[in-house]
Formats: C-alpha cells, structure tokens, sequence
C-alpha cells in the first residue's frame, strides 16, 4: 500500500508541475536519478508515474536522451463546450473544466464556451443554428442522465454534430446515441466495500443521494426503453437497484441491515440527521460510505461534534476524489475518479467521434478508470 501511496503522491505532483508551466513545452524533466532521491522513490515507481503521464500525452521519452514535456501543437481543431448550469462545491463539472481547458490549450484546440440555460432558452431550431454557426466540429456537453424529452437533447441532435458527454451515466449512451465517457459506479462502490471489508469492517453505512423528481422520471424512461425488467430494477444506489444493491453485500459477507443505508439531498442539516439515526442503532456501523467526498466530510464533522473518533471509531470513506479532501483532519480516504484525466480523453476521443459522425457507425461508450487514495480518515479493525 505505501509504494500505491507514493505512486500516486509522484503522479500528481509530476503533473501539477507540467500543467502549471513549471516545466515548460519540450523542457527535459530532470534525470530519472535525481527525481527517485527527490521524493525517495524506486525507479519503477518513478516509471510507473511517468509511463501514465506519457499515455496522458504530458510527456514523451526519447531513448538516451531524457524525458520531455510534449510541446504545445496549433490549428488541430475547435470544439464547443457546453457548460452545465448550477451547482455548488459538489458539482463534478467544476473540476473536469479547468482539467479539460488546459488540455486544450497545451493541444492547441480551441473550446468555445455555451450555457445549457441559454441553448435552452432558444426555439430549438435557432439553438441547433447557434451551434452549427458557431463553426465548431463537435460538442462536449457537461450534462448526463440526458432524456429524449430534455430541449437539449433535440437540439443536439438537429445538429448532427458529434457530441461527448465526459462524465455521463450508466445508459447515457443506449438512450441518447451520444459518445460517452463514464465511471463504473457500480464498481467503484463494490471497490469501496471490498477495501472497508479488508480492513475487518462488517456493519458499513452509506449516505446515499436521495433521487430527485429527474431521477425518478430517468428510471421511468430506462424502463419504458426497454433497459430495465420493472420497477424493482429502478437504481437507487450509484447505479445499482435496491435488491441488487443487498446481493452485492451478503456476496461481500458484509450486513444487509437495511439501516445502514441513509439517503439524503446532501445538505449539512440532512447529513446531521443521518448521522444521529446511524449512531442511535442498537450496533451503530463501524465505517461509513459517503455518495461523495462532500457527504463523507460533512458526516466526519458532525462525528466529530459527538465526540467520534475517527478514524478509531467510525473509518469514513468518499467517492469522487475531490482535492480537498487531502486537507482535512484527518485527510479523508476516497474513490477518486481521476477528473484530471477526462480533459485529455475527450480531446483524444474527438478526432475519432468526427469521423464516426461523417462515415456513420456507433459512437464509442467508454469507462474511465477509478482508483484508491487511502488516507488517515480509515483503518484497520480487529475482526
């Protein structure tokens, strides 16, 4: 787990330091010798951070003479960018923008910048017009869950545009024909699980997000499609149904206790409630899931208003990797679904998604890789 600990520790601050100009376009990078003593690191652990920098395009290694940051490129292409309105600190789109802007700056291409909101606010043959206007060649939308009733929808459609959608949902693609770049959700909870069930825990609470009116009327339209059975199949919990959802934890040997999962709309006051009713059960869970990162920081804090012990008395986990959480005390564990990475992809899938839409053929759905950060907020307890 230590060298996984350093291995990520030197992937991020080897590309922090490209992204911020600290090393500047077809500028070597110092030796291999010199980077392994700097964070005190094996050679293969340096090559294994510097092997996923170079599958980013950060950098390129030229035999017998070093490594160097890729030089920026020009006139490639020019794509829009269509932003999802609304959200708070939470919203996973104001992480990928600025991840996804300077992959674009240090690939050359250009992104011009729309609100969904306005498109929206368009006749949807003068927002399709707007688009095609616009002269760009395809669309990432920051948007999932999209259905065939949405006004963006139709107008992306009349466009005939590629279009990507680089955070999108289990089903985004069957319902929409659209490129998609998504997460196992479904995996990345299970994955959670597993390393909570590795550490001795048994009783483990999830603070699950209560679906909205879009959810429901989303889980209407996958079964008037076809993609679910009936209702029972409605997903409830990051992509599974409730029953498949209890399967999965007696599979992991884990409690089915149906207490142990809580959902709430992710307010600090709806948080505070979960975390009374999880601590006032007959065997109150020894570790806790949040449906984020910020779930999971808000449960540590009203934990740690009652005296909790964290990482001794409750371990506490988040999903989706949000920086902050390196910050906290204690610096909280997560599932991280690598947001630094999407900018890159969705400018690398592009190029393939123009000529999809020009010679025809299916648009790529895709599943983004997710990862373990393990830090102080969990631990190991005796069985």
């Amino acid at each position: 787990m230590a060298n996984i600990l350093k291995y990520a520790f030197l992937y991020d601050t080897l590309r922090g330091r490209i992204l911020s100009g600290e090393y500047a376009g077809e500028r070597s990078l110092p030796r291999e010798v010199d980077l392994a003593r700097e964070f005190g690191v094996a050679r293969n652990t340096l090559r294994r951070a510097l092997g996923e920098l170079e599958k980013e395009g950060l950098i390129h290694r030229v035999k017998s003479r070093g490594t160097f940051v890729r030089r920026k490129k020009t006139g490639q292409a020019n794509y829009l960018l269509i932003l999802n309105d609304g959200g708070g600190i939470e919203n996973p789109y104001q992480y990928i923008v600025p991840y996804l802007q300077t992959a674009a700056e240090l690939s050359g291409i250009g992104l011009e910048i729309s609100c969904r909101r306005f498109l929206e606010s368009l006749p949807p043959d003068r927002g399709a017009s707007t688009l095609l206007e616009s002269g760009v060649s395809g669309a990432i939308v920051l948007a999932n869950n999209m259905r065939k009733t949405d006004p963006l929808y139709g107008i992306l459609k009349t466009t005939r545009l590629p279009v990507l959608l680089p955070h999108g949902a289990k089903w985004d693609h069957e319902m929409t024909g659209f490129a998609v770049l998504r997460i196992d959700f479904a995996r990345s909870l299970e994955d959670a699980f597993q390393y909570l069930s590795g550490l001795g825990h048994r009783r483990i609470a999830v603070l699950a997000k209560e679906s909205a009116e879009h959810g429901s009327l989303w889980n209407q339209d996958l079964l008037c499609e076809g993609l679910l059975h009936d209702k029972n199949d409605f997903i409830a919990v990051r992509d599974y149904s409730l029953n498949a959802y209890f399967a999965m934890l007696r599979k992991l040997g884990l409690s089915d206790d149906p207490h142990l999962l809580q959902f709430s709309r992710g307010t600090p006051l709806e948080i505070r409630r979960n975390v009374d009713t999880l601590l006032n059960l007959p065997e109150p869970p020894t570790a806790l899931i949040g449906f984020s990162d910020f779930y999971a920081m808000y449960a540590m804090q009203e934990l740690k208003l009652r005296g909790i012990r964290i990482p001794e008395e409750i371990s506490v986990l988040g999903l989706c990797g949000y920086p902050g959480g390196a910050y906290l005390t204690p610096t909280l564990t997560t599932i991280s679904y690598n947001y630094e990475k999407i900018g890159w992809m969705c400018l690398e899938l592009m190029p393939e998604l123009i000529r999809i839409a020009r010679e025809g053929g299916e648009m790529p759905d895709v599943i983004m890789e997710h990862r373990l950060i393990e830090r102080k907020s969990t631990t190991f307890r005796t069985r």
